[in-house]
Order: structure tokens, then C-alpha cells, then sequence
């Protein structure tokens, strides 16, 4: 819906001073009729000279440090106009009731954290054939840097300013995060932070976008890409990132009516919490310790059945030379040696 502007403002400094400049000559003409007729109707030209000075008090100034611009209101109503930085002269009484609201043109960084979000639950298989839950939550945090969008102030006032936008923003990039942990389990979502980053930006700039993507890549080919990809797709999803945040450079607005200029939005980490973080590092672990097992098992068997064949050869010859000695090397992986037996047995047991 179209704003409604209560009345066209860009005279109104012109005309206070035109009032500053009728009241004093008034009052001047008021003063010098005085003086030659009777003196006592100088105090009349007090009224005027007041006016005029009530005028000129209405003087107000914003500063440039930092960067203050002010939105035009008319009878408290915003409208559309703005003032850069610098003194101008107001009049909030009536019959003018002309004022302005001060709007932070300074870029602004926010940087939100999600912690512990739930992602989805699926029975996975490891590659060491060992059933294990998929899940569990992940800690993501996320960073916009934004700007007041000078030629959009009636739609960032009326959400709150520059910071009340960026509260919004919370919950708007919330919403596409959470419903992506709901698509993927942690695992997944440990490797989607191109995916991500690039389907936030395209929510909240859109189309605006397009115009300001350059190379090879088109806005098209880049929607498709985000749209069908999915977690771990890395080459063609970092690519299509980097060509959205390099657009972002250039400050893009919203597409969501808050007034406000993107000037990045990226995904800074998304990793699991602490809690399955450990336990995926214990789950490592003891899946090199049971390789480990095994192959000391897989050893002692090849070992055995070297032994085996030795014995079928020389007979009690080798349990002979095996209960003389007090200790056996196992050999970790090597061909199978015990101190002190003869050459022939020892031929036989490393083939």
C-alpha cells in the first residue's frame, strides 16, 4: 500500500524564513511609528519581534559523527522527506507542527548466535559397518552488516530504526535456519554454510540482486543452483555464494519493507555442539582403537596358521623349541619370530 504524505515539505524552511523576515520588518515598521507618533505603541512591536525570534530558535542541528540525517515528519506524521546532516531551521508548534526524526545513517555489524538447534534424526551406517544415531544439535552464528536506506525512512522508522530492524532480522534469519536443520541431520549441516549464507541472501535482497551480479553466472543459474542444492554440493554452492556477497558490496535493499541497505550477510560457522562434538570424538576413537584390534586379531591368526603348518612338517620339534623360551613376540604385524628357534622352524613359519 502506498504511504500517504500529509504535505509536500520541501518549501517549508523557505517559508519560516520568509515569516522570520514579514515579523521583523513588521515589528521594525511597528517601532519607527512609534517613536514618531507615540512611544508607547513601540511595546506593540515587541509581538512581532517575538514571533520572528521564535522562529529562528527553531534552528536544530544533527551531527555528522555520527552520520544523522533527519526523516521529515508534518503533524507527527513521516513524510518520505529527509534533510542530510547539518543545522535547519523547524518549527514543531502550531500552525506548522514541522519537525523531523533522527535517523543513524552509520553501517551497522550484528552478529546472531543460535545455539543448540535440533536437526534431523536418521539412522546412519559409518564405514566401519557400525550402526550409529544421526542428530543431536548444532551452534551456528550468523553476521549482517546493514545501513538506513535513505530513500525507504517510513518503512525503517516504523520498525524501529536501524537496531530495531536489526532485532528483526533475528527472527528472520532464524526461520530459514531452523527449518534447514530440520532438513538435515548435523552432519549435514556442518557442510551448508554456502547454502545458507546464499539462501539468506536471496530471501532478504531477491531480485534486487540481480542487476548488480557480474561474470559468468547469471541470477537465474544461481537461484537454481541454491534452490536444488543441498548440503555438501561445495563447488557450485561456494561459487554461487561468492558471487551473491561480491553483489552485496555494492548495498542492496530488502525485499521485506524495513528500509534498510545489505551490505553482506554471511554464514561465520555452523558446528556441533558441545556435547556431540565429544561424542563424535570418542566415536573416532574407538573406531581406531577396534581397527587396531582387529588387525592385532587378523595377525595372531596368520601367525597361528604359519605355526599350524610348521608343526604338520616337524612335529613335536616345534613345541619343543616354543616351551623352552619364557616369552612370544606376538611380531605387531610382522612375520612371526620367537628367539632361539632353529633355522629350519623359523623358515617355515615366515613364509
Amino acid at each position: 500500500m502506498e504511504e500517504r504524505v500529509a504535505v509536500n515539505t520541501k518549501y517549508m524552511p523557505k517559508l519560516l524564513w520568509a515569516f522570520i523576515v514579514i515579523f521583523f520588518i513588521f515589528g521594525t515598521g511597528i517601532f519607527i511609528f512609534g517613536i514618531f507618533i507615540k512611544w508607547y505603541i513601540c511595546f506593540v512591536s515587541i509581538v512581532p519581534f517575538g514571533l520572528s525570534y521564535l522562529i529562528y530558535k527553531g534552528y536544530e542541528e544533527t551531527t555528522s559523527n555520527p552520520i544523522t540525517y533527519k526523516a521529515i515528519t508534518s503533524w507527527g506524521e513521516i513524510t518520505g522527506e529527509y534533510l542530510k546532516e547539518g543545522k535547519d531551521l523547524f518549527a514543531n508548534y502550531f500552525p506548522f507542527f514541522y519537525h523531523f526524526i533522527p535517523v543513524n545513517m552509520t553501517k551497522k555489524d550484528r552478529t546472531y548466535k543460535f545455539e543448540k538447534t535440533r536437526c534431523k534424526i536418521e539412522e546412519d551406517i559409518s564405514t566401519d559397518g557400525e550402526k550409529t544415531q544421526s542428530g543431536g544439535a548444532v551452534d551456528t552464528s550468523i553476521t549482517i552488516t546493514a545501513e538506513a536506506d535513505e530513500e525507504r525512512f517510513i518503512h525503517l522508522i516504523r520498525n524501529g530504526g536501524l537496531d530495531g530492524v536489526l532485532a528483526r532480522f533475528e527472527s528472520i534469519v532464524g526461520e530459514d535456519y531452523r527449518q534447514m536443520c530440520a532438513e538435515y541431520t548435523w552432519e549435514e549441516m556442518t557442510f551448508a554454510k554456502d547454502l545458507l549464507s546464499a539462501k539468506l541472501i536471496l530471501k532478504i535482497v531477491g531480485e534486487n540482486i540481480e542487476e548488480h551480479i557480474k561474470g559468468d553466472q547469471s541470477f537465474e543459474n544461481i537461484k537454481e543452483i541454491i534452490e536444488k542444492g543441498k548440503a555438501g554440493d561445495s563447488t557450485a554452492q561456494e561459487k554461487a555464494k561468492e558471487v551473491l556477497q561480491k553483489a552485496l558490496a555494492n548495498g542492496i535493499g530488502d525485499v521485506v519493507d524495513l528500509g534498510v541497505i545489505i551490505r553482506r550477510l554471511n554464514v561465520d560457522d555452523i558446528k556441533p555442539e558441545e556435547a556431540i562434538a565429544e561424542k563424535a570424538s570418542g566415536l573416532a576413537v574407538e573406531i581406531l582403537e577396534k581397527r587396531k584390534e582387529d588387525m592385532n586379531l587378523e595377525t595372531e591368526i596368520s601367525q597361528a596358521r604359519k605355526l599350524k603348518r610348521a608343526y604338520n612338517e616337524l612335529g613335536e620339534d616345534v613345541v619343543k623349541e616354543i616351551r623352552q623360551r619364557k616369552s612370544i613376540d606376538s611380531g605387531q604385524g610382522k612375520s612371526f619370530d620367537i628367539p632361539g628357534l632353529s633355522d629350519v622352524v623359523k623358515k617355515i613359519l615366515n613364509k
